[in-house]
């Protein structure tokens, strides 16, 4: 019967192979034992090989140099490995535990041991251990215990047969191993072992045995059992016949000489120990489905064969879920990804995986945190730590939790980000500890408790069926990805401690040499080197923030934390908060709000051509200024071609809502989203199709949920002051001469800033004490983000400009609770390249640096219907409107071309008034643009959008 069971383990474990590829395993010039238990442990030292992340040319050198298979094919080798790899990642491995390749390893190794001794004798059986193996390398002890058993335990069994239907023992032994109540108790200790007992029936033999001794022998002696079986309450013959001895001493031998692999399928378990292995192979095919989305070159190769492209999942995971740190598993494998950014911290990581340096820390092991720890060099910067988050209340990442104390090694995946760039350098693995396995095991098991109510059986469907957590999950985990420099930025400007303080005293040097540089090339015109120093500076941005460690990890907390309570930020069960996501290169939407007293979330999914209109959209649009030299301004036609053509986002978004009682939007654009009006696009088709905007109250931006929960509750100095400035610059503009005359009649408290005394240094210095500003003057975007400037007063268009990395190195808004942009292309990165999720508009600076709410522009916009725009806006605020009020009224305004037919809102009219009376005409100016479309074209009013904390 053993023989049997060990032929059905080799079988299955070959399985992994296809039929055509077995004839290479093994060597047939080299004679070592059965060929198919050959084979088969082949199979599982690749696996095994694959478990601790070593690279298939690793595995292939490995083998070659065993002598296991031939040397002369070692692409089709290589081929192998791959399938093998690939088995493993499926966890479909036969045994009791298809999550620990290494103990079907060894039951099979000790029996080609077993063999190998009696073929060529114990010493050289110890060389093969060794040599092939690899047995005594890494676990020096092992080859002691697999020398030391015996080639058939059952060798000296009584009467030379375990077999009990053919047992012709006493008449008292007979009728116990045919007894009711002793059967009864045999399927009673079954019940409580490992459920791989029941497909090893030699063991199940032996137990029977082994109880019906128990019950025999006196119960105050030994009873003969390893694992200690009780005697039964049933009623059974006397006990003391001449056999009894005899079978206890039997059975002693037998247990003696089982590896310890065998042996623990005969003990009896714990509940939570039976619960563990239930959930576990309840959820093992879903595992094994997960793992075929991750097949071949999906997967990269580890150490030393990294420092490849990523493939398109990862790159869809960066740059489509903004992510720079996440976790999963690929088959029984623990997978986790870190991504480094700038030459400096790739190098330091590097250097510190080739050292073995990397470590884990588990100060928040309770909370479901572990950290990866990378070491830093120099003795006066912080350790990089990166959390890692299982928050139990989840059961996806309770399971996962549990996987990795089962299985004690994570794989970890190290990737290089450098602008559009997504390098995978290598893999390595990490061992965890065994009482850190315990207490994972302890967490992971009351929480899967919870989940399941004590019914393992049911895991696998809860996961499947985990849908509205899915989106739960994937709303906070593209929240703690996007905009994560800002949100850090954020924290850094509200924290009160010292570390704090000196973490962004550097950043902003580190903004501060960069904007010296782009001053000083604008200087100069004709001299192009940008990409050299902005490079320089990104580098510099990301030393900075290495100074003290990740401030993420420092000050941001486990994401899974108060998602309810900062939903409060929403103001109401009215309004919503959705994420868009170009994950996996599909678009999709996940949206959070209040619910009464419980968060409610959901996702929204689009057409898979979503996302390729999106891309096509984005080219056109960015090509505008190519089109405008053959066609004159191409952008109202792009826009009427956008605005219907990307219905395919709208529609799902309207649907989602509709009569759900949401009013008002906010939306977080995700990459290629971010540079259109995404409340400007029709739903539906047709010219009379309604726009998003229509549906809803109002529409208006944030770089991320957790950027406008900063907002709310950042430190802010007092501003009473409203601050205008206006530049006309070299090309004059009507609308920006008479902004400041209309603020000046709106704020009791203005201070205004011209063409003589409009400086940068003169903006930041006078806007530390603003709670309103307003900036008029031609603006310019640029392709690299820290370029991007508003051009204001100064000799030189370098002193003249107010760059991003001015802002950022020297701007201080923490008063202003609304900034208004008003000049082209304040709102926008104009660029198809892809990136991480941080938002590298100009508006994006002034919130970094603690603005509460930015009003902007995502294209250029004529003077004059800007200037209506202002002038309705301000008016608004100055009544008392929050801006979001004061923005959707602006808008109404410019789309119904509201001057031509009065609605009798009084602060339209003293909008008007003051208009006309700075501006006379100023509506027969305005009708100029319209040119033969109407206002309520995109084209004059869908550029102004609102971003951040509008209410």
């Amino acid at each position: 019967m053993r023989d049997a069971w060990f032929a059905m383990l080799c079988d299955e474990t070959l399985s992994a192979l296809p039929p055509e590829r077995r004839s290479m395993f093994t060597d047939p010039s080299i004679e070592l034992g059965p060929s198919e238990l050959v084979s088969a442990l082949t199979v599982l030292r690749v696996a095994e090989m694959c478990l601790v992340v070593r690279s298939t040319t690793s595995i292939v050198e490995t083998l070659t140099r065993s002598g296991l298979v031939r040397s002369n094919d070692g692409s089709g080798l290589a081929d192998v490995v791959r399938s093998i790899r690939d088995h493993v990642f499926g966890a479909v491995f036969p045994q009791h535990a298809w999550w620990d390749v290494r103990a079907l390893s060894t039951v099979l190794l000790g029996r080609w041991t077993a063999l190998r001794v009696e073929s060529v004798g114990a010493e050289q059986a110890r060389v093969e251990l060794r040599t092939i193996w690899s047995v005594g390398v890494d676990h020096p002890a092992l080859a002691d215990i697999l020398l030391d058993l015996p080639a058939d335990p059952f060798a000296e069994w009584p009467r030379n047969s375990p077999d009990i239907d053919g047992l012709t023992a006493d008449g008292e032994l007979a009728a116990l191993l045919t007894h009711d109540e002793m059967i009864a108790a045999s399927e009673e200790w079954l019940g409580r072992c490992d459920p791989a007992l029941r497909a090893a029936p030699h063991l199940q033999q032996l137990l029977r045995y082994a109880i019906a001794v128990a019950n025999v022998c006196d119960a105050s002696t030994d009873s003969g059992l390893a694992y200690g079986a009780q005697r039964s309450t049933a009623a059974v013959p006397a006990a003391g016949s001449q056999w009894a001895g005899a079978y206890r001493r039997a059975v002693r031998r037998v247990l003696d000489g089982l590896p310890a692999v065998e042996v623990a399928l005969l003990e009896r378990l714990d509940d939570d120990g039976r619960f563990r292995i239930g959930c576990l192979n309840s959820a093992r095919l879903l595992l094994g489905a997960r793992s075929w989305e991750r097949r071949g070159t999906d997967v990269p190769e580890p150490w030393p064969v990294g420092c490849v492209e990523a493939p398109r999942w990862m790159r869809n995971e960066v740059f489509g879920h903004g992510a720079r740190a996440w976790h999963g598993t690929l088959g029984p494998i623990p997978w986790w990804f870190c991504v480094m950014e700038g030459a400096t911290e790739v190098n330091t990581a590097v250097e510190m995986f080739r050292r073995g340096a990397v470590g884990l820390s588990w100060r928040y092991m309770s909370r479901g945190e572990i950290d990866l720890v990378i070491p830093e060099p120099q003795e006066d910067i912080d350790d990089l730590r990166v959390p890692m988050f299982y928050p139990p209340q989840y059961v996806n990442t309770s399971w996962e939790l549990l996987v990795i104390a089962e299985v004690g090694i994570i794989r970890l995946d190290v990737l290089a980000l450098d602008g559009s760039e997504l390098i995978c350098l290598g893999a390595c693995a990490l061992t965890l500890p065994d009482d850190v396995r315990s207490t994972m095991r302890e967490l992971a098991t009351r929480a899967l408790r919870r989940h399941v109510d004590d019914n393992p059986d049911t895991l696998y469907g809860v996961l499947l069926a985990e849908h509205d957590e899915t989106g739960h999950i994937a709303f906070k985990a593209l929240d703690n990805a996007k905009a994560e420099d800002l949100h850090e930025d954020l924290l850094l400007l509200s924290a009160t401690d010292l570390e704090s303080a000196e973490l962004l005293a550097v950043r902003r040097a580190a903004a501060r040499r960069a904007a010296e540089r782009i001053e000083a090339l604008l200087n100069r015109p004709g001299q192009d080197d940008s990409a050299l120093f902005v490079l320089q500076a990104e580098e510099h941005a990301r030393l900075a923030a290495r100074v003290h460690g990740r401030v993420s990890g420092r000050l941001g907390g486990n994401p899974d934390h108060g998602l309810r309570r900062r939903l409060a930020v929403l103001a109401g069960d009215d309004r919503c908060f959705v994420h868009f996501s170009t994950q996996h290169g599909e678009m999709a939407a996940y949206w959070a709000r209040t619910d009464g007293r419980s968060v409610a979330t959901g996702t929204i999914e689009f057409h898979p051509r979503a996302i390729v209109q999106l891309a096509e959209a984005a080219d056109l649009w960015l090509q505008r200024d190519l089109l405008s030299q053959v066609t004159g301004d191409p952008v109202p036609d792009i826009l009427t071609t956008l605005a219907s053509g990307l219905a395919c986002i709208a529609e799902p978004i309207a649907a989602e809502f509709a009569d759900s009682g949401v009013r008002h939007l906010v939306l977080s654009p995700t990459w290629l989203l971010d540079l259109l009006p995404a409340h400007a696009f029709s739903v539906g088709k047709g010219s009379e199709a309604p726009i998003l905007l229509d549906l809803f109250d109002s529409i208006t931006y944030a770089p991320s949920f957790y950027v406008l929960h900063a907002l709310s509750t950042a430190s802010r100095s007092v501003g009473k002051a409203a601050l205008s400035v206006a530049v006309q610059g070299p090309e004059p503009l009507q609308g920006i001469a008479a902004e400041p005359w209309i603020l000046d009649q709106l704020y009791r408290d203005h201070k205004h800033l011209d063409d003589v005394t409009g400086t940068p240094r003169a903006v930041l210095s006078s806007a530390t004490k603003a709670n309103i500003i307003n900036i008029a003057c031609h603006g310019k975007a640029c392709t690299y983000h820290l370029e991007s400037r508003l051009h204001l007063v100064g000799e030189g268009l370098g002193n003249a400009a107010l760059t991003t990395a001015r802002i950022l190195a020297d701007g201080d808004f923490s008063a202003a609770r609304l900034v208004v942009l008003n000049g082209c292309g304040t709102g926008v990165h104009p660029t198809t390249q892809r990136g991480v999720e941080n938002p590298r508009g100009i508006d994006a600076a002034f919130l970094a640096r603690g603005a509460r709410c930015v009003a902007s522009s995502l294209w250029e916009v004529s003077d004059v219907p800007s200037m209506a725009y202002s002038a309705v806006f301000h008016a608004g605020v100055a009544n008392g409107d929050v801006p979001l009020v004061a923005h959707q009224r602006a808008l109404t305004y410019l789309r119904a071309a509201q001057w031509r037919t009065p609605t009798g809102d009084p602060t339209v009219q003293q909008a008007e008034g003051l208009l006309e009376e700075r501006l006379p005409g100023w509506s027969n100016l305005i009708s100029r643009h319209t040119t033969s479309l109407d206002f309520s074209h995109p084209y004059f009013w869908a550029a102004f959008k609102l971003t951040g904390l509008a209410w």
